[in-house]
């Protein structure tokens, strides 16, 4: 290879600026010139290399090994490389059929639509859709799923689009409900912090948005039962923007939206539909209540009929003790369900041994959401909370409250019973089988 410009040692009367520069562009060229004699495979690997993350704003140098026409190189470049002069060129090189076939092209697409990289240019989540909005309208319409999943599933992904999504406008206008619902799934799994500032490049204002787009979706979803899922999933992940932006109107008209004749005869004692509800609710309900200027009787609450009204209760308000025993008794594995991620339980020591206690009695009956036992999950959230709230008062004693300790001590005599009479049978069964053997013989 032979070299551009010309390498020559530090001349006199340059500035720092200029020294600067010289010296990024003399290592630029060396490390082409490197690059020039690796093979293939050696530049893929290097990509992963210490080198290359302190070389991937170097445009120039990624333009070279663009120009190599390399099939592993392009792969490399589309994983990693930050510039979307490159990844473009790359994208056109997926539409040349005498360039490479479809299953080349597709493996190139994903390699693209899976970029992480943080800043291709100077914004944030550069919009490497925009590679061609046309394109992107098609690959939306008609792409293999694995292709739907690598844009939405991509954490580098850009909120604008997910807005979009949201809302269904723009390009998600004319999709069908079917791959809007793809679009939507692949978004859950997708690994982003979405309420993290530092991920927005601390732009709290586009959070905002994106929360404000999340709460639009349940006005306008399809009322099936997979959209339940997905809108459910979708409003557990990101809370309520921190202002009541919708009219209590449209806020009770969708709540009963979502109260579905198809979700009486759901067999989950809290379905799909009511968690719609149940995480659309805080908007006017629990801690966001307080962002809205609503009165919130949390006695009533507990009280309802409506198993997703009680549920915003156990979740999201600070209950007293008897409103906890009271939940308990009334709705056991849901009140549990959601009472153990409500941080107002744990603040102060007189709730958190409530439900401790509660915990614990609903142990020796029912299985616990989390595959744990709930006294377990009790213990779990404290040490987790203990990590973001060292301040509060978790001193709850080695001493189990007088009621839990009746409790376990009866699961301890009921365990006993059942060791016994499963001994007893044991015991028949053997004589029995005995007494046949003899008889044989």
């Amino acid at each position: 290879m032979e070299l551009s410009g010309e390498l020559v040692n530090n001349p006199n009367g340059m500035d720092i600026n200029e020294m600067a520069e010289y010296a990024r562009t003399k290592a630029s060229l060396l490390l082409q010139y490197k690059l020039s004699l690796y093979s293939p495979s050696a530049v893929y690997e290097w990509f992963m290399s210490s080198e290359a993350q302190g070389n991937d704003s170097d445009e120039a140098l990624m333009r070279f090994l663009l120009g190599r026409n390399e099939p592993l190189i392009d792969l490399g470049l589309a994983q990693h490389c930050r510039y979307d002069s490159v990844i473009n060129d790359l994208w056109l090189r997926t539409k040349d059929s005498f360039r490479m076939n479809e299953i080349d092209a597709q493996a190139l697409r994903l390699a693209i639509l899976s970029n992480t990289t943080d800043k291709r240019t100077e914004k944030r989540n550069a919009n490497w859709y925009s590679i061609n909005l046309t394109d992107l309208a098609n690959l939306l319409q008609n792409a293999a799923i694995v292709e739907i999943e690598a844009i939405f599933e991509n954490p580098s992904i850009d909120e604008t689009l997910l807005i979009s999504l949201f809302r269904k406008e723009d390009l998600f206008e004319s999709l069908n409900e079917k791959r809007w619902l793809d679009c939507l799934f692949a978004t859950l799994r997708n690994s982003r912090k979405w309420e993290d500032a530092a991920d927005f490049d601390n732009d709290v204002w586009e959070i905002k948005k994106l929360q404000e787009a999340a709460y639009y979706l349940p006005s306008i979803a399809p009322l099936t039962e997979l959209w339940a899922v997905a809108v459910s999933g979708l409003l557990k992940r990101i809370s309520p923007p921190s202002w009541n932006y919708v009219s209590k109107e449209m806020y009770e008209s969708t709540m009963q939206r979502w109260k579905h004749e198809a979700a009486e005869k759901s067999v989950r004692p809290v379905n799909h539909w009511d968690e719609v509800r149940i995480y659309y609710g805080r908007m006017f309900y629990g801690e966001f209540a307080l962002n809205t200027g609503q009165t919130v009787n949390i006695l009533e609450m507990v009280k309802s009929e409506d198993v997703a009204i009680r549920c915003l209760a156990y979740g999201f308000c600070k209950l007293q003790p008897e409103q906890i025993s009271f939940g308990a008794e009334q709705d056991k594995n849901d009140f549990l369900r959601f009472a153990l991620e409500n941080k107002f339980l744990f603040v102060d020591k007189v709730q958190r041994l409530a439900l401790r206690d509660e915990c614990v009695r609903i142990d020796s009956d029912y299985l616990c959401y989390w595959g744990w036992q709930y006294s377990e999950c009790f213990a779990r959230k404290c040490e987790e909370l203990k990590m973001v709230y060292p301040q509060w008062d978790w001193d709850l004693g080695q001493d189990l409250t007088e009621n839990s300790q009746d409790l376990i001590q009866g699961e301890i005599m009921e365990l006993q019973k059942s060791v016994r009479f499963t001994r007893n049978i044991v015991i028949a069964l053997f004589v029995l089988a005995f007494l046949w053997v003899l008889r044989i013989f």
